[in-house]
């Protein structure tokens, strides 16, 4: 019953669009993520980049520090510092057998596990760009993030 629930709501909230031929395919929660950003103005950008890169520095683990909790950490810090409109993205590899995770910010990406120049604050289509030449071509789904106390 609770996951007939949980594919109805999904259902509703998000809208899909397939696309064939390798090309990304986004999901998008409640309408476009392009619409005009609610981000508070006083968001200190170097607490913002040193939280980034105190995030990145943890040592990556497959269980238990991958990308999804990386990205997670950071769009936690995000929402407590009053930033709006945060969204995790997940981008399947085209063999189907792994994603990435990152998360999407005022049309930005930033990415805790990435050790290249594209880690912080790179535009979003550049960066999908470039993760899909490197296979990450499969869908891309976009989901808010609601930060949860532990």
């Amino acid at each position: 019953m609770i996951f007939f629930l949980i594919l109805l709501i999904g259902i509703f909230e998000i809208n899909i669009a397939v696309v064939l031929d390798d090309d990304i395919v986004t999901a998008t929660s409640m309408g476009n993520l392009n619409n005009t950003r609610n981000v508070k103005s006083n968001i200190d950008e170097k607490a913002l980049q040193s939280k980034f890169q105190e995030i990145k520095d943890i040592p990556y683990n497959q269980k238990s520090m991958n990308c999804k909790n990386k990205s997670e950490m950071f769009a936690d810090y995000l929402i407590q510092i009053g930033a709006k409109n945060v969204y995790v993205v997940v981008i399947e590899h085209k063999s189907g057998k792994y994603s990435h995770e990152v998360v999407e910010w005022d049309g930005h990406i930033y990415d805790a596990c990435n050790n290249n120049e594209l880690s912080y604050r790179t535009s979003k289509d550049e960066y999908l760009k470039k993760l899909n030449g490197i296979g990450f071509s499969g869908i891309t789904v976009y989901y808010p993030h609601v930060h949860h106390d532990s």
